[in-house]
C-alpha cells in the first residue's frame, strides 16, 4: 500500500503523517514503524523493505521523508512505485513539493495522494514553551508535534535545545529537592515553574534526567563540530527519550 503526502504546509503535512501512522497502528498494533530520510538508505535496502524480507519479520509501516524531493530517490520511487503499491508493507512518502507530472506518474499506483498547501495571508503563532510541558508530562507524540510546530513557526534549533534542557534541569532540581518548593525558591526557581517541575518530577528517575541532560549537552557540542545537524538530533532525542 502506498500513500503520498506533500505540500508546503510542513505542520499540517506532518500532523497528517502522524495521524495516518497512529490509525494504521491501531488497526494492526503488531506492525513495526520505520522512519527513513532520503539520505539514509541505499537501493538494496529499499528493496528489502518492499519485500518484507531480510532483517524484518513483522509487517512494516515505512515513512519515507524527502524521497520525492530528492532527485536520486525520486527516480527510485518512480521505478518501484508499482512494487510499493503491491507490497504487503505500507509506504508513506512525505515531501514538500511534487510536480504535477510526477503526481500523474505516481497517481495510478498510490492508495491516496493528499496535498497540504499554505493559505495566503494566514499568520500562525506558537508558544514554543508548550514543547517543554509535553516533555514534562512525557507525552512523546505531543512533544514531537510541538517540536514540529516550533520549527514550522520559525524557532531556531538552539532556542528549542535551550528550552528542552531548561525543562529537564528544572525537573532535576525538583527531583533533588524532593518536591520541597522552599528549596526550589532558594535555588532561584519561580513558584510557577517550581509547581510544574514538582509535578513533572514524578515522571522521571534521577538517572533518566542525568542521562538526558548529558545527551543534550553532547548533542549541542556535536552539532557545533559539524558531526550532526542540531534540529534532526533534537527530533531524534525527543522520540527516543520522552
Amino acid at each position: 500500500m502506498f500513500y503520498i503526502l506533500h505540500g508546503a504546509d510542513f505542520l499540517k503535512r506532518n500532523q497528517k503523517v502522524l495521524h495516518l501512522v497512529e490509525t494504521l497502528l491501531s488497526k494492526k498494533p503488531e506492525t513495526l514503524l520505520v522512519k527513513i530520510d532520503a539520505g539514509e538508505i541505499n537501493s538494496r535496502g529499499l528493496d528489502e523493505f518492499i519485500g518484507g524480507q531480510g532483517l524484518f519479520e513483522q509487517k512494516l509501516i515505512v515513512v519515507l521523508n524527502g524521497f520525492i524531493d530528492n532527485k536520486e530517490r525520486r527516480e527510485e520511487i518512480l521505478e518501484k512505485a508499482e512494487a510499493l503499491a503491491s507490497s504487503e508493507n505500507i509506504f508513506i512518502t512525505n515531501d514538500e513539493e511534487i510536480s504535477p507530472k510526477i503526481i500523474l506518474e505516481l497517481g495510478e499506483h498510490a492508495q491516496k495522494i493528499q496535498e497540504f498547501s499554505i493559505k495566503s495571508g494566514v499568520i500562525n503563532k506558537f508558544n514554543v514553551f508548550a514543547l517543554g510541558d509535553s516533555i514534562g508530562t512525557r507525552d512523546r507524540m505531543g512533544a514531537w508535534v510541538n517540536f514540529l510546530k516550533s520549527v514550522e513557526y520559525g524557532a531556531e534549533a538552539e532556542e528549542i535545545h535551550g528550552i528542552v534542557l531548561w525543562q529537564l534541569k528544572s525537573i532535576a532540581l525538583a527531583k533533588s529537592a524532593q518536591g520541597d518548593s522552599d528549596k526550589l525558591k532558594k535555588a532561584g526557581v519561580s513558584p510557577f515553574v517550581a509547581g510544574k517541575a514538582i509535578r513533572y518530577s514524578k515522571n522521571y528517575t534521577e538517572s533518566e534526567l542525568k542521562k538526558s541532560m548529558s545527551n543534550l549537552v553532547t548533542l549541542y557540542h556535536d552539532s557545533h563540530r559539524g558531526i550532526l545537524e542540531l534540529g534532526s538530533g533534537l527530533e531524534k532525542f525527543i522520540l527516543e527519550t520522552v
